[in-house]
C-alpha cells in the first residue's frame, strides 16, 4: 500500500510496483475476510480483557476477605459471651463468602492461558483487518480500473523527470494521490515526485527528525497539512557547519533575534533540529515511544540509566539460535591505560586501544565464522577510525569483512545503523596530550549513539580509570562517571545473580508464601530461596536456585488497567525467562491461601525431579 521514492532506482521500479497492486487487487476481491468477522473478533477479545478484570476483583476480594476472616479470631479471647456469639456469627458468614468466592475463582482458566488465548486472536484480528483495510483500499482507489490510466501517466512523468525540470504536474499527481495514498520518501527526493504545492498531503511523518535541519525540512512542511514528528533528543543532531556567533549575527541581521519567542529556541539552525523545534512548540510533553526492540538486555539497559533516566521498556526478542555458544552476550568493558596523542587538526588516536580492538575483532570473528553475524567498530575520533581501519584490513582477508557486513566509523557516520556485535573505542586516557576532551559532557548523544548500535554484545575499549578519576565540572554527574558506575551494577548483578529487593513484597501473600517455603530445608534439596531476584528486565517474585532454575510467581490483581482494558505482559515475561533457562510455576493468590499444603507440595515436587 506504501509506495517508495527517492533514489533513481526507487522512481524506475514504481510503475512496476503500481502492477503489482493492481495484480493485488484481483486476488483480494475473492478474499473471505469481511467486517462482521472481525467486529465478532474484537468482541471475543474484549470479552477475555473483562474476564482478566474479574479475576483481578474477584482475586483481590478474596485475600481482603481471607485476612480480614483470620485477624478477626485473634480478638475473640477478649469478648464476652454475647459478643462472641455475634462475632461467630459474622466469622460464619466471612466463611460462607470466602467459599463462594473460593468456588466462583476456580471455575476460570489460569490467567496466563487466557492471556495466551488473547494474543492468538490479537494477531489473528489484526492480519484479519490488514486484509480487509487493504481489500477496500485497493477496491476503492483503483475503481475498477477507472484510475488505472491516471495514475500511469503520473508515473511516467516521475520515471523521466530530469534534476532540472520545472516539477512534476499538480494536476497529475492530485488525480494520481486518490489512488495512491500513501508515499514514502527522503527529503531531497520530495521535488522530483511531488509538486510544489501547499498541503498536498494530510499529513507528513518526519522520521530520525533529530538529524533534519529546518532548511531541509521546509519542503516537505509546506507540502503538509498536519505533521507528525518522530525523534531522539538522544541521537545526534544535523551537522550545520556554522558557529552560533555566526548564526547569531545572520539572524540579527533579519531582526529574528528580536523574535524571542522564537529564536534561539525554535528556528536556530545551528544547532536546533527540527524535534528540537517541535518540542520547543509545544505547551505539553511530547509522547514517549518507551518500548525497546533492538538489544540484549544489558546493552540497552546501560543506555537507559545512563541517558533516559530508565524511561525504556527493554522488549526485545533475540534469534539465539545463530548465536554461536561460545561468545558472551550483553556489554563487556575491557580496561585499556593507553596514550591519547592530539593531531594539530584537533582529533585523537589511541594506539594501544588500536592494537587491543584489533585482537578483539579477530577473536570474534574465529568465533562467529560458521554464521552471518555482522560487526561493527564505532569510535568519536577520526584518527582513530582511519587507524582502526587500516589496522583491521591488514589483519583480515576482504571477502571476511564483506561476509560479515564489517563498517568502522565514527559515531556521527553510524547513527540510523546497527549491528550484531560492536566495538567502541573510547580514545581518551589519563595519559597523553590530547585527553582535555570534554565532548561527552557537552554531547552525550555520542556516546548513546555509540553504545546503541548492538543487537548481541557490545565490547567497550577504554580507560577506566580515566573514566572516574579525571577532573570534570560536573563532578559525579559526568556521564564517564556515570556510564562506569552504570556498568558496574550491572556486572555485579549479573555475577552475584542476588540482586534483590529484598521482603519487599507487593501483596501480604507474597510474604505469607515466603515464610511457608522458608519452613521448608531447601538447602537439603540443594536449592537456595531469594525473594525479588532481579533477572536482567523482570523482578520475580521467588527464585529458586539450584539443579533448576524455578521462577514462582504469586497471581493476584496484577494487571494494569489502561481505559478500562488490563494490559498483557506475562505472555512475554514468560517466554523470556524459558529462553533464559528459568522454568516459570504460577499459583494464583486464592489457592495459595485456600491451599497452601498442595502449593507447596507442587513446588517440593518439582524440586524432587531429577
Amino acid at each position: 500500500m506504501m509506495l517508495r521514492t527517492g533514489k533513481k532506482e526507487f522512481r524506475q521500479d514504481l510503475k512496476g510496483k503500481f502492477n503489482e497492486l493492481i495484480l493485488d487487487s484481483e486476488k483480494i476481491i475473492h478474499s473471505g475476510t469481511n467486517l462482521k468477522d472481525i467486529h465478532s473478533l474484537w468482541k471475543t477479545i474484549i470479552t477475555y480483557r473483562e474476564t482478566l478484570v474479574e479475576l483481578d476483583i474477584l482475586e483481590r476480594r478474596f485475600e481482603e476477605l481471607y485476612y480480614c476472616y483470620n485477624n478477626e479470631s485473634m480478638s475473640l479471647i477478649r469478648l464476652n459471651l454475647f459478643s462472641k456469639m455475634a462475632f461467630s456469627v459474622k466469622r460464619f458468614l466471612l466463611f460462607l463468602k470466602l467459599q463462594l468466592l473460593k468456588n466462583k475463582l476456580s471455575k476460570f482458566p489460569a490467567k496466563l492461558v487466557i492471556e495466551r488465548e488473547i494474543r492468538r486472536l490479537e494477531k489473528t484480528f489484526y492480519k484479519s483487518s490488514e486484509e480487509f483495510v487493504r481489500s477496500i483500499y485497493i477496491q476503492k482507489m483503483l475503481g475498477k480500473g477507472r484510475n488505472i490510466g491516471k495514475v500511469k501517466s503520473f508515473l511516467h512523468q516521475v520515471d523521466s523527470s530530469r534534476l532540472n525540470d520545472d516539477g512534476i504536474d499538480n494536476y497529475s499527481f492530485i488525480n494520481a494521490l486518490d489512488v495512491l495514498k500513501i508515499w514514502s520518501s527522503t527529503l531531497k527526493s520530495i521535488r522530483r515526485t511531488f509538486p510544489l504545492s501547499p498541503g498536498i498531503f494530510d499529513y507528513v511523518i518526519f522520521d530520525e527528525a533529530s538529524q533534519v535541519d529546518l532548511p531541509s525540512a521546509a519542503p516537505a512542511l509546506y507540502r503538509a497539512k498536519r505533521t507528525i514528528v518522530v525523534g531522539d533528543p538522544m541521537q545526534l543532531t544535523h551537522v550545520a557547519g556554522l558557529t552560533r556567533d555566526i548564526d547569531k549575527g545572520l539572524a540579527k541581521i533579519h531582526r529574528l533575534t528580536d523574535k524571542k519567542d522564537i529564536y534561539p529556541s525554535k528556528i536556530r539552525y545551528c544547532d536546533i533540529s527540527l524535534y528540537k523545534s517541535a518540542e520547543n512548540s509545544l505547551n505539553h510533553r511530547p509522547i514517549l515511544l518507551a518500548n525497546h526492540y533492538r538489544s540484549e538486555d544489558q546493552i540497552i539497559a546501560l543506555c537507559n540509566t545512563a541517558f533516559y533516566k530508565r524511561q525504556l521498556k527493554i522488549m526485545t526478542t533475540l534469534d539465539y539460535s545463530r548465536y554461536p555458544n561460545n561468545l558472551p552476550l550483553g556489554v563487556h568493558w575491557i580496561n585499556c591505560e593507553g596514550e591519547v596523542f592530539k593531531h594539530p587538526a584537533g582529533s585523537r588516536i589511541n594506539h594501544a586501544e588500536v592494537i587491543l580492538v584489533n585482537k578483539i575483532f579477530q577473536d570474534v570473528l574465529q568465533k562467529i565464522s560458521g554464521t552471518n553475524l555482522s560487526i561493527g567498530v564505532v569510535t568519536p575520533y577520526s584518527r582513530q577510525q582511519n587507524a582502526i581501519h587500516e589496522k583491521i584490513s591488514q589483519s583480515t582477508p576482504a571477502e571476511l569483512l564483506e561476509k560479515h557486513n564489517v563498517k568502522i566509523l565514527t559515531a556521527h557516520k553510524f547513527q540510523g545503523s546497527e549491528k550484531d556485535i560492536m566495538i567502541f573505542s573510547l580514545v581518551l586516557a589519563s595519559r597523553g596530550n590530547g585527553n582535555s576532551d570534554r565532548w561527552y559532557n557537552i554531547y552525550p548523544q555520542i556516546l548513546n549513539v555509540a553504545l546503541s548500535r548492538p543487537r548481541y554484545l557490545l565490547y567497550i575499549i577504554g580507560d577506566r580509570k580515566f573514566c572516574v578519576k579525571h577532573s570534570c565540572y560536573k563532578g559525579n554527574s559526568c556521564v564517564l562517571k556515570r556510564l562506569v558506575g552504570t556498568y558496574d551494577e550491572i556486572k555485579k548483578q549479573e555475577k552475584s545473580e542476588e540482586y534483590t529487593l529484598f521482603e519487599k513484597f507487593d501483596s501480604p501473600t507474597e510474604r505469607f508464601l515466603f515464610k511457608k517455603l522458608q519452613e521448608i530445608n531447601l538447602e537439603n534439596l540443594g536449592y537456595k530461596l531469594i525473594p525479588k531476584l532481579v533477572v536482567k528486565r523482570y523482578t520475580l517474585d521467588f527464585a529458586l536456585l539450584g539443579k533448576k532454575k524455578i521462577d514462582i510467581e504469586c497471581d493476584g490483581y496484577q494487571h494494569e488497567i489502561i481505559e478500562g482494558l488490563p494490559i498483557l505482559e506475562d505472555v512475554e515475561r514468560d517466554d523470556f525467562l524459558k529462553k533464559e533457562g528459568w522454568k516459570v510455576l504460577r499459583f494464583p493468590n486464592h489457592r495459595i491461601l485456600a491451599q497452601t499444603n498442595i502449593v507447596v507440595n507442587d513446588i517440593l515436587n518439582l524440586l524432587k525431579e531429577s
